[in-house]
């Protein structure tokens, strides 16, 4: 008897310890800052210039929309990720959190694909949280699809981004699913604040560190 207690005793001490270190090894798994994810800080030096050229941009496209133009934007993964970072900074007076995300990345990918990285507050630990999506344009719809979402490095449901998405302003324009699990289509239908002039997005086309967006006025009264 004794023997086999001392046997079931290594056994569970063997099991424990096994357990122990595949929880460590998740929790790892889980906190590893994955090597792409390096978020930009607020660069003052640049600041004014970089407020000065998005005002600039913005003014462009009001005034071609409102002019019945189309309008090419393009975009650098640099800038974006500059505006981003110093939002708060060059709209002081605008709700700019993005709470539960802290610090985010966006790394623009060839094959019309974005990944969106942050960190995330979870029970006093900060897990970088990221998703990449593809974009599918029609002519009336916008879909986006999430291919991959992780959590450090580790993978995660898909629904976890589509949830989070679903919360946000944009979500009013969501016409129906792309996948329960994996996306959501929204009508290519906007409206630019500058005017009140209806829009849609024409082209769309994403490479690695660059996206070429072209805006076209929608025909029609403003709504």
């Amino acid at each position: 008897m004794a023997g086999a207690r001392r046997r079931w005793r290594r056994v569970l001490l063997a099991v424990g310890a096994g357990l122990t270190g595949a929880l460590i090894a998740i929790g790892c798994a889980l906190t590893c800052r994955p090597t792409w994810y390096e978020p930009a800080s607020i660069d003052y030096a640049r600041l004014k210039a970089d407020k000065r050229e998005l005002v600039g941009l913005v003014d462009e496209i009001g005034a071609a929309l409102n002019g019945r133009r189309s309008i090419d934007v393009e975009l650098h993964e640099d800038q974006i990720n500059r505006w981003i970072t110093a939002r708060a900074e060059i709209w002081p007076d605008s709700q700019t959190s993005l709470e539960p995300l802290r610090r985010p990345q966006i790394t623009l990918l060839d094959g019309d694909r974005v990944r969106v990285g942050a960190s995330v507050g979870w029970a006093g630990l900060e897990p970088i949280v990221s998703g990449t999506c593809r974009f599918e344009l029609k002519d009336d719809q916008l879909a986006v699809i999430c291919d991959t979402v992780r959590v450090g490095v580790l993978p995660a449901p898909r629904g976890w981004v589509v949830d989070l998405a679903r919360r946000l302003p944009a979500s009013s324009n969501v016409v129906r699913d792309a996948d329960s699990d994996a996306g959501f289509t929204f009508r290519n239908e906007w409206v630019w604040p500058n005017g009140k002039r209806r829009f849609r997005i024409r082209r769309l086309e994403v490479s690695a560190g660059h996206a070429v967006v072209t805006l076209e006025p929608i025909a029609g009264d403003r709504p």
